[in-house]
């Protein structure tokens, strides 16, 4: 790719100083032909493009960065910090029965609550954030269909103990207990958002409901939880086991495991993981993505000024003549810098314009990773437009200065 990049930007030069118009050349006076008018559009048209790939990686860039923001402030509705994770699959072949499930889970929490350090423990069927929750119907006593659409929920299945591991609010009831196991009624706990959408103002507590199917169980809500973050998706038949630690979590690995293969040796235990682990995977996607625009970003805002700086740099040495005239004819200093740095200033805004313009066609391909901006954020664009401008004059500052410090009688006795 580099040879390729150095024949490809050489082979213009070479074939434009292989083909001279001599007209041109002659027109445009002796010694400073080389600086001609073609040259310099050449040399502009190349920072117009700089600055407009500039503009395009940092609005993107900026979007992403603005959305990764975003969706680090989402209130997830539990706490990750301090939180062990591990997913259990118990072989069909040997655990047929589902009586045989229920004992060996129940089992495995209550080995799990006395491990050392351990504060709660508990199983459940999805980890939130780690892994997709499916999307079922479901009946609710006394919610009319037909008046306001299909009944559907997510839904999870847990032990008790699993909500105070994960740090869940408790807003309203209580949590589940050891007695609501396979001997006593179903009983479950629903999130504000299904007690706001099937009940009301109405107190859910006491209501029942049931999943999927006309031959499942009714369901007797007990509590009302805050609303948690999921991924949505297809159900899993595994189990997950949370276990919140006094101190590190990591630390109750080797425990954890100890206590499985006590158990049970051929019951795999994988994904070993905190929750804060399973939280940052969650945003891995849009994290990478800043990073990669933002990186891709800061080259082409250094790129772009090392085109400023080199193009007003060169146009003031090919230029040293004219400006060596405007100073002794009597023109100000600031007037000069003015010019030169207008010089700059206009390539950069012609730039400008056109990669802001690209990316308002392009960023809207973002729009599935974005979260809390638009494609279109006025914010992102000004800011954008602001540090380029800054680069540009920034850039031009030195060759700015350069020519205000022409001396004319050295200039025009060296020409």
């Amino acid at each position: 790719m580099a040879v390729l990049t150095t024949l490809v930007f050489a082979l213009a030069p070479a074939l434009q100083a292989a083909r001279p118009d001599l007209a041109e050349t002659l027109r445009e006076g002796g010694q400073r032909s080389k600086g001609g008018a073609s040259h310099r559009r050449w040399r502009r048209g190349i920072v117009v493009a700089q600055a407009a790939l500039a503009a395009l990686l940092a609005v993107g860039a900026g979007l992403m960065v603005r959305s990764l923001g975003a969706l680090t402030r989402i209130d997830i509705g539990f706490e990750p910090r301090g939180v062990l994770t591990a997913r259990l699959n118990l072989p069909a072949a040997r655990y047929a029965d589902p009586l045989d499930v229920v004992r060996f889970y129940r089992r495995v929490v209550e080995e799990a609550r006395g491990i050392p350090g351990v504060r709660h423990a508990g199983l459940l069927r999805v980890l939130p954030l780690g892994e997709s929750i499916g999307d079922f119907g479901i009946d609710v006593e006394g919610f009319d269909e037909t008046a306001n659409g299909p009944a559907q929920a997510d839904w999870q299945v847990a032990t008790d103990g699993t909500a105070e591991a994960l740090g869940e609010r408790l807003v309203r009831g209580r949590f589940l207990r050891r007695g609501d196991d396979e001997t006593a009624p179903d009983v479950g706990l629903v999130n504000e958002a299904m007690a706001r959408r099937y009940w009301g103002d109405q107190d859910p507590i006491g209501r029942r409901f049931r999943v999927d199917s006309q031959q499942r169980p009714w369901v007797t809500v007990v509590g009302i939880v805050g609303d948690v973050r999921h991924n949505r998706g297809g159900a899993t038949r595994d189990m997950a086991l949370v276990l919140a630690a006094d101190g590190d979590p990591l630390a109750l690995a080797g425990s954890v495991l100890a206590t499985v293969r006590r158990l049970d040796p051929e019951v795999p235990v994988s994904r070993l993981r905190t929750m804060k682990e399973v939280v940052d995977s969650s945003i891995a996607t849009p994290r990478l993505a800043s990073l990669v625009l933002s990186l891709f970003a800061g080259v082409a805002f250094a790129l772009c000024a090392v085109g400023v700086y080199g193009v007003l740099a060169y146009g003031v040495a090919e230029r040293r003549q004219e400006i060596a005239v405007s100073l002794a004819l009597g023109a100000r200093p600031s007037h000069v810098s003015r010019l030169v740095l207008g010089e700059g200033l206009a390539a950069v805004g012609a730039g400008l314009g056109v990669g802001l313009a690209a990316a308002a066609l392009l960023t809207r391909f973002l729009g599935g990773l974005l979260h809390g901006v638009k494609p279109a954020d006025p914010a992102t664009y000004a800011g954008v437009a602001s540090g380029l401008v800054t680069v540009a004059l920034l850039a031009g500052l030195v060759p700015a200065l350069r020519a205000t410090r022409t001396d004319p009688a050295v200039a025009l006795r060296q020409e």
